[in-house]
């Protein structure tokens, strides 16, 4: 069994002090050290983290997995016949930690553990995870090469306090992706729980789907800028709006539905989506959106059925539009500007 010390809930001032953001540590800032000598304690942004244990061997100090990233807002599955970690981040990245491997698998691919530096070249380390007593341990590395995270560590007499905390640019990220806080009222005919009140777009398209892609994102709450779901959350599966970009040489979006809305009688969570489709026709069409969302609104039933609207060329706003029935669902196609 590892000879391992629990992290220390003690020195929380002391790591208050050291909470600001720090870069990341690499493997040769470690030195091996007796284990009745040092005692631990993490700090996960800014918060003492108790009942972790640690433990150093070979000069590569390893920390218990599971209660770090849990702390850290992710989920972690733990498959013991595979004796592998599945973290889920809160960006939908997937990361894959397996006992006695060097390399970890992010959205997979392999990523490395733990390296060193020998005369200015990065080469990987052989520090691996590890299980003992049924908890996984990685190397403290790994926290930052793998899972994106901000890490150091610090002695302060026989202690190691060690932080741990979300990256700036992962917190600048997250920042940019939340919706910015404008929103409208509930005067559609399709009844919606009074606890959701729809966003309302502030901006205009440009002819960059990209940079549109980034605008619904942040204003809209658009997942990956692109998919609604009226169920809240971030499963792409139960989206029932999607932006696409269409024909790349013609057109600026292809804004896709496979419901319209789920009842006219009573609360329903598809009521939702004429709100958001109207949102999004007014992004594209600052002017003449209305004009767009009373055709798909009287053309469109809960079946997405439509008749005289389909396949016809409409010109809003300087821009060309075309209603398809695609599959499952219905396709709006706006152009490009020339």
């Amino acid at each position: 069994m590892i000879n391992k010390s629990k992290i220390a809930t003690a020195f929380l001032s002391a790591a208050i002090l050291l909470s600001a953001s720090v870069p990341a540590v690499t493997a040769t800032e470690y030195s091996p050290v007796s284990q009745t000598e040092k005692t631990y304690s993490v700090i996960t942004n800014g918060k003492l983290l108790d009942g972790v244990s640690a433990f150093e061997e070979d000069g590569i100090l390893s920390i218990q997995l599971a209660p770090v990233v849990s702390a850290m807002g992710e989920t972690v599955k733990w498959d013991n016949d595979t004796q592998t970690a599945t973290v889920t981040q809160k960006d939908q990245t997937i990361v894959k930690v397996t006992a006695n491997k060097s390399v970890a698998k992010v959205n997979d691919k392999d990523v490395l553990l733990s390296t060193k530096k020998i005369d200015n070249v990065v080469v990987p380390e052989s520090a691996k995870a590890i299980v003992d007593d049924g908890k996984l341990y990685i190397p403290v590395q790994a926290f930052n090469t793998v899972f994106g995270y901000s890490v150091q560590v610090k002695d302060k007499g026989s202690e190691k306090i060690i932080l741990i905390q979300e990256s700036r640019d992962k917190k600048e990220k997250k920042e940019a992706a939340t919706p910015v806080l404008k929103v409208g009222k509930l005067d559609l005919p399709y009844p919606t729980s009074k606890d959701w009140v729809p966003p309302l777009v502030v901006s205009t398209a440009t002819e960059d789907f990209w940079e549109n892609n980034s605008i619904l994102e942040k204003e809209l709450g658009l997942i990956n800028g692109s998919f609604f779901n009226p169920h809240g959350g971030d499963q792409i599966e139960l989206a029932k709006i999607q932006v696409g970009n269409g024909n790349r040489k013609t057109d600026i979006a292809q804004i896709s539905f496979t419901a319209w809305y789920g009842s006219k009688s009573s609360v329903n969570v598809n009521n939702k989506i004429p709100y958001m489709g109207r949102e999004i026709f007014k992004f594209y069409l600052p002017n003449d959106y209305q004009k767009l969302f009373e055709i798909v609104d009287q053309g469109l039933t809960g079946n997405l059925q439509t008749s005289k609207f389909l396949d016809k060329e409409f010109t809003f706003d300087g821009r060309k539009v075309t209603i398809k029935k695609l599959g499952n669902g219905v396709s709006i196609f706006i152009s490009k500007k020339k």
